[in-house]
């Protein structure tokens, strides 16, 4: 190149760094000459650096000009910027805006040529679409932004985040574009509200309004993104669940929302929806918001944090619960990243050490013995990173390398190993992807790889994960998988099918504990192989810790239990609580024939016909005084002519082969049979002379069917249409019939005839009728579109056969008992909405 002189006057902002005056940078590798009015040197050389640069369509970047004297060393000129000429070999590809900028418009190759007098360098730039710029996820939603500049929401419509029209309870589970935002360059999502920054520097804000959290003054919800008073030239928003920041070009941080316990900072000790200056003195580079505290690294490399210093975030070294100004942390270098969490807080060094201090209960600290850290240590088991972030009790950083490690809670899945664990130290995220961003929110979380895909793990309650599926379900879905069934059973979370012609069950739903199948770890979204390929097994029972089954050996039988042994479900003394338990419940030699499990308490009919009981012991539900436990199966009455046995929330029903109906236990709805409200530890039969040859047991209610095939009913009015609580009915009520079976749990109640399903009860989440009251108080036909052969009830779910053996559900589907595949937790990073 040629070589030009020319000189330099006062400064102002260059492309990647604060600028005051000329030479004057917040923070560069080296020391620049400082130039003023009086002297000039000689510019020898120009360098755009990198020479090779990609962009996504959408995407303005300034390129990093430098320039250099003669003898090499590297100057800041920034009135020389106003001189350069920029060119683009294509401006279909790239194109350049007034400020010198360059902006992707399509797919592709070009040239760029940078000028500057005799002076010039060609860059070479590549296009490529990237949908998303920015993801930023929530409790129970996640919005990402796009290149050009439209911001996609999904998950709950809390606060009329993603839609102001719509405030419906069941997750928006495909993105919607937010309506009212246009040019955004930044974007972040509290617990129920959400703000962003636009390409003019303006903040808006909108959601729940608590605190003055979305900068508006008296309203409950703001619905429409609504500017953010006396902010302007933002560059950068961030939100936790109480408060936000915005961050300036110029590097000044703002701070509003719930300030009474100082998250706000400058001393507020109180909520404020106006925006308030935070002092610290140098300009800030990166803000990091917690739940009730606020960090933030200036452009030299301090730390700044405040607000809640219960754990020592804030200030290590301090015992005030409040610390309501920015207080400096203590590190051994200059910082380039910082996160902040519920119980700890890291920082990342110009090295990429990783320093972090705080409690370290959940592991959120990183160090897998301590408890406490204090003051900042240093991390020793984590690659060099470049980033950290935290939220509540985990934590993920992206390494130099860009790879993603997270540590800490794992209890959803959120660190995305394929495993769920308590207090887990830093390990890499599952899979060989490369990462350039990532958010924690709170038991979700979601990344933006290095080609700008959208992934995320861990909780998916509300469809926040993007796996597009809901995790309730108003139609019956059907169940995956090639599996025909002949029978079906369900309990709290889950169910389980036997195969036509086979033995052998499959069962989906609840395996938090191991009672499905103590093998593997974590719930069953589809059909799996169940109780540890156990391939001969006669009759099953689910409950919510535990499932059963019984084998059939001749006149004998094996019965075996597995999951965990809270409320001694497991039916043995033993105090293991822990899941993926295994216990004989029939060590004594009781020849069960038939189960009954549910939530706290389990009984079973033994081949002598008498009728056993083992576990919560409440309301006397196990047939004995309600002060004492049953840890083991336990008799309940000297009677030997019980041929099945039903187990409620908090009462049991025997039937005996003369068809008569015993319960005992919890009375307190009426649910027993009997007129007083007390419970009862000892069976009495109900006032009826009918002949029963099926009873199922509620929480509130008892149902049983007629030899003619009615079903009868007695326990709360609530599951025929009356005030819940209010009245009770002590002797059975018919409710219609005939019926093939009836199937009840909690306080639904279904039955079959003909290949049709009718249910009455507690419409959950429209169980029964979408749209329609909390409570069906009559028998109302569901629309399947096929014929039914089998129907069986859970919490909030119930699933049948068809005629051909295939499963269907609906309801709820928090724990996959929709079978659908549709997860409530992902383990491992999962692509989120990749149609898009």
């Amino acid at each position: 190149m040629g070589v030009s002189k020319y000189f330099c006057g006062l400064g102002v902002v260059l492309a990647g760094g604060f600028l005051g005056g000329c030479g004057e940078p917040a923070s560069q590798e080296e020391p620049l000459i400082i130039i003023d009015d009086d002297n000039s040197v000689w510019v020898e050389d120009m360098r755009v650096e990198p020479a090779a640069q990609t962009l996504a369509v959408g995407e303005e970047r300034a390129l990093d000009i430098v320039f250099f004297d003669e003898s090499g060393t590297r100057l800041n000129p920034a009135t020389l910027l106003d001189d350069v000429e920029l060119t683009s070999g294509d401006s279909d590809v790239v194109a350049i805006g007034e400020g010198g900028e360059l902006r992707g418009v399509s797919e592709g190759s070009t040239q760029v040529t940078v000028r500057y007098e005799a002076l010039e360098q060609v860059v070479e730039v590549e296009v490529r679409f990237e949908r998303w710029r920015k993801v930023s996820a929530s409790v129970d939603l996640t919005c990402a932004l796009d290149w050009q500049g439209a911001v996609y929401c999904w998950g709950n419509n809390t606060g009329a985040i993603i839609q102001p029209t719509n405030q419906q309870v069941r997750p928006i589970v495909e993105p919607l574009r937010r309506e009212g935002l246009s040019d955004v360059v930044d974007i972040a999502v509290g617990a129920g509200h959400a703000c962003a920054a636009d390409r003019q520097g303006e903040v808006v804000c909108w959601g729940l309004n608590f605190d003055g959290v979305t900068g508006v003054a008296g309203a409950e919800v703001v619905f429409d993104p609504t500017p953010v008073r006396d902010l302007e030239d933002i560059v950068r928003v961030d939100a936790g669940p109480y408060h936000s920041c915005a961050l300036s070009r110029a590097g000044a941080l703002y701070c509003w929302g719930y300030g009474e316990r100082g998250a706000v900072g400058e001393g507020v000790g109180v909520s404020t929806a106006l925006p308030v200056q935070v002092g610290i003195e140098d300009p800030v580079a990166e803000v990091a918001v917690g739940i009730n505290n606020t960090c933030a690294v200036t452009t030299d490399g301090k730390v700044y944090c405040w607000g809640v210093n219960t754990f020592g975030v804030v200030n290590p070294g301090s015992h005030d619960q409040v610390i309501a100004r920015p207080s400096r942390a203590v590190l051994p270098g200059r910082a380039i990243s910082v996160g902040v969490g519920v119980t700890a807080a890291c920082a990342v060094l110009e090295n990429g050490d990783l320093h972090c201090w705080g409690y370290n209960t959940s592991g959120a600290a990183g160090l897998r013995a301590a408890n406490e850290v204090l003051p900042p240590t240093k991390i020793a088991s984590v690659p060099a990173l470049r980033t950290v972030h935290l939220n509540t009790q985990s934590a993920c950083g992206i390494t130099t390398d860009e790879e993603l490690y997270c540590w800490g809670d794992n209890r959803r899945g959120q660190l995305g190993r394929g495993t769920k664990s308590w207090n887990a130290e830093p390990d890499k995220v599952a899979g060989d992807l490369r990462w350039m961003q990532v958010d924690l929110g709170g038991l979700t979380t979601c990344g933006l790889d290095t080609d700008g895909e959208l992934w995320c793990w861990g909780q998916n309650v509300s469809a926040q994960v993007g796996d597009g599926r809901q995790v309730r379900g108003n139609s019956f879905r059907p169940v995956e998988g090639e599996g025909r069934f002949s029978r079906l059973v369900s309990g709290y979370r889950g169910n389980c099918a036997q195969l036509r012609g086979e033995d052998r069950w499959h069962c989906w739903g609840r395996n938090a504990e191991g009672q499905l199948d103590y093998v593997r770890a974590g719930d069953l979204a589809v059909p799996t192989s169940a109780m540890n390929g156990n391939s001969i097994v006669d009759v099953m029972a689910l409950g919510r810790w535990t499932g059963c089954n019984i084998t059939f050996e001749g006149e004998q039988s094996v019965t075996i239990c597995q999951g965990s042994n809270q409320h001694q479900a497991l039916g043995t003394d033993s105090s293991h609580e822990a899941s993926h338990a295994l216990a004989w419940a029939d060590r004594r030699e009781l020849n069960f024939q038939t189960l009954a499990l549910n939530q706290f308490h389990s009984c079973g009919v033994a081949a002598s016909g008498e009728v056993y009981c083992w576990g919560a012991n409440y309301n006397g539900e196990v047939g004995m005084d309600p002060r004492m436990s049953a840890p083991e199966p336990r008799r309940v009455e000297a009677r030997t002519d019980y041929v099945s046995v039903a187990a409620g929330s908090h009462h049991s029903c025997g039937l005996t082969d003369a068809g008569q109906i015993r319960c005992w236990g919890s009375n307190a709805y009426g649910q027993l049979g009997r007129a007083a409200s007390r419970a009862w530890a000892w069976p009495e039969a109900i006032a009826s002379d009918e002949v029963y040859v099926e009873v199922e047991a509620g929480q509130y209610n008892t149902c049983a069917r007629t030899a003619e095939g009615e079903v009868h009913c007695w326990g709360t009015r609530e599951l025929f249409g009356g005030p819940r609580g209010s009245t009770t009915v002590t002797e059975p009520i018919e409710l219609g019939g005939p019926w093939d079976e009836i199937a009840l749990y909690d306080q639904t109640l279904c039955a079959l005839r003909d290949g049709e399903v009718s249910c009455a009860g507690w419409n959950v989440d429209g169980l029964i009728a979408s749209g329609g009251s909390q409570v069906v108080g009559s028998f109302r036909p569901l629309d399947t579109g096929f014929e039914v052969s089998a129907v069986s009830m859970g919490l909030e779910h119930l699933c049948v056969l068809d005629r051909e053996g295939q499963a269907h559900c609906k309801g709820s589907n928090y724990n996959g008992e929709l079978g659908d595949g549709a997860m409530i937790e992902h383990l491992e990073p999962y692509p989120a909405h990749r149609e898009l």
